[in-house]
């Protein structure tokens, strides 16, 4: 039985939810998220499905159901699926999840967080994960990934698991997003960025449905300690975060690429505010920062400097500005870019880089006991472009979750390079040739 919440979660949709209704109507493929988790060694299947059930339906937004006709939410709770694979070689069992992972979800009839354990040979156990970006963001599942396996060591011992309710929920900041716009500032914000983004005459295409592609691929990039660390010299002589920096370089060598028949925009994640940062949901936060054409590298820190400024001072409003917000408009994906920045630089674990999806080495939980994370093929992903930052200090990991529909393999790998050139040696790499369209 569901533990009975503190808290009223049955009305209104947050900014984030109705722009995904709306995106999932034209497409019920979009936006879905999944990671894989190996276990090897004495693993505990019943008190794992135990701490799985008890620790997920501890979070409404969890076991949400969309019923659109009614504008409501279902609640059912969640169970962890088990299956006996051993028999099948791993080749299979991995085609057999990027199949799975692939398949669209209903809003009203499926579990938006679908959680599976598939036994393996060799003690091996895959904890898979599938969900809808409407219930949910990445870093919000590392943060259940977490308090799960807090959860299934507590029961190991042999107590008994207790969940306490969260201190503030989802529905505590869909509540505090209502409030807040209504608000003389949170006018004001929500004006700010309406007349950012009418000023980048952004086409308007109602009809995304022949447009939106899923068929995507990705391409990694890595910067080594030693790349980094001239990096980081760059920035503290001009006087720049990182972000901003890394933004700045994306910017630039999109306006050196793309076709500039449209003044194109793209859209950075800014999972910051400290209240915000712990709560599980669907929380993006959005800062349009314009694509400019014929601004010199200088000009392009300095300004988005400035925006991603503004853009945490107004993170609120800033919700909804993108393909999932209420201010923007429907865009092909071609003109749609992402920035997720996440800074690991405290935490190296599994549960660090199953956040942006990486490959992990095993790492050990207990003396009988270890953990990896499996990259799964691809994210399904409407965007042209989805670039996922991992800063662990020593080493920045990049991810290029690219549309296929867009862009050739050879492009992105291509601009990938570029995008490093840039990184490492600034105004320099303009002596570079571009060899990316």
């Amino acid at each position: 039985m569901m533990t009975e919440q503190k808290k009223d979660f049955s009305s209104s949709f947050s900014v984030i939810e109705q722009r995904m209704l709306e995106l999932n109507y034209l497409n019920p493929s979009a936006d879905i998220l999944s990671r894989a988790l190996t276990f090897k060694g004495n693993f505990n299947i019943s008190l794992f499905k135990e701490a799985v059930r008890k620790v997920v339906n501890n979070y409404r937004i969890l076991t949400c159901r969309y019923s659109t006709f009614e504008e409501k939410r279902v609640f059912h709770e969640v169970d962890l699926d088990y299956m006996d694979m051993s028999e099948a070689n791993n080749d299979r069992i991995l085609n057999f999840i990027q199949q799975y992972i692939s398949s669209p979800m209903q809003l009203s009839d499926d579990h938006l967080l679908c959680l599976n354990l598939f036994k393996c040979k060799n003690s091996e156990y895959i904890f898979l994960t599938k969900l809808q970006h409407i219930v949910a963001d990445g870093v919000s599942l590392s943060l259940v990934f977490e308090e799960i396996l807090r959860g299934y060591f507590h029961l190991l011992k042999g107590d008994k698991l207790k969940v306490a309710l969260p201190n503030v929920e989802f529905s505590d900041y869909r509540s505090f997003e209502s409030a807040y716009l209504t608000t003389e500032d949170g006018f004001k914000d929500k004006l700010f960025w309406e007349q950012k983004l009418a000023s980048q005459n952004v086409p308007v295409v109602p009809d995304m449905t022949a447009t939106v592609s899923l068929s995507c691929d990705m391409f990694s990039q890595e910067l080594s300690e030693d790349e980094l660390l001239v990096v980081y010299k760059i920035i503290e002589d001009m006087d720049v975060t990182l972000v901003s920096y890394l933004t700045a370089a994306y910017q630039q060598t999109l306006s050196e690429w793309l076709d500039h028949r449209y003044c194109l925009s793209f859209s950075m994640s800014l999972r910051r505010r400290e209240e915000h940062r712990y709560i599980v949901g669907p929380m993006f936060r959005y800062a349009n920062l314009a694509v400019r054409e014929n601004e010199c590298w200088g000009d392009k820190i300095i300004r988005l400097s400035t925006e991603i400024k503004e853009a945490l001072d107004t993170i609120y409003a800033s919700d909804t500005i993108g393909p999932h917000g209420s201010i923007g408009n429907y865009l092909p994906p071609q003109y749609c870019y992402l920035i997720n920045y996440l800074n690991l630089k405290r935490n190296r674990g599994a549960f660090d880089t199953g956040l942006i999806g990486n490959a992990s080495s095993w790492i050990r939980l207990a003396d009988d006991l270890k953990i990896k994370t499996i990259r799964l093929q691809t994210r399904l992903t409407p965007y042209g472009m989805y670039l996922s930052i991992g800063n662990f200090g020593d080493r920045l990991s990049v991810d290029f979750i690219y549309n296929r529909s867009c862009f050739s393999r050879e492009q992105v790998k291509n601009f990938s390079l570029r995008w490093k050139n840039r990184l490492l040696y600034g105004d320099s790499c303009d002596d570079i040739p571009v060899s990316v369209k």
